[in-house]
């Protein structure tokens, strides 16, 4: 038994779309570390506290993440690993599908920070309600991170394969292809 499974795993582990998957899920663990580091390094500083008191009239409301400063925190930190996972996706997750030139790649990562719009608000409201309801500490942010985590690379690797390097295609988005 044990035979087999090493076999196919051997098997699996040479498929393209497993490797590529290692391969997001490598550049992903870098996101990780860049996040979590700058969450910490944006928490408490004066922009962060300034965009937090616009909405301290959200205090005691529904909406009271918006006035915490470790959320803005969280969106600038999840901005920096944005760039991060854009450059080294681009480079090695999806290097067949390398998106070049100057112009292309800049409306690339603009048309990448647009789709993974849904990945910073994720991180916002998770940390920013974790924060509100148990307290602002290093170890409630790096938790929300964790726990923000899951929905984060579920959106975001469908947003890659489906809109920025464009590897899947959803059946309905077949133009002009017949069935055979």
């Amino acid at each position: 038994m044990f035979e087999t499974l090493k076999v196919i795993f051997l098997v699996q582990i040479n498929n393209p779309k497993i490797k590529r998957f290692i391969k997001f899920g490598t550049v992903g663990f870098i996101g990780y570390i860049i996040n979590a580091v700058s969450l910490e390094i944006f928490s408490g500083t004066e922009i962060t506290r300034a965009l937090a008191s616009v909405f301290s009239s959200l205090r005691g409301t529904f909406l009271a993440f918006a006035a915490e400063s470790s959320a803005w925190a969280a969106a600038f930190a999840a901005e920096l690993a944005i760039i991060n996972n854009f450059t080294l996706n681009n480079i090695w997750t999806f290097r067949e599908e390398k998106i070049t030139g100057v112009g292309k790649r800049l409306y690339k990562f603009l048309q990448f920070n647009v789709t993974t719009a849904g990945a910073i608000v994720i991180q916002f409201v998770v940390i920013g309600v974790m924060v509100v309801t148990l307290g602002d500490t290093t170890l409630v942010r790096q938790a929300g991170i964790l726990v923000a985590m899951p929905m984060v690379l579920t959106y975001n690797y469908l947003m890659y394969n489906l809109v920025i390097w464009k590897t899947w295609e959803l059946p309905w988005s077949k133009k002009g292809k017949t069935s055979k």
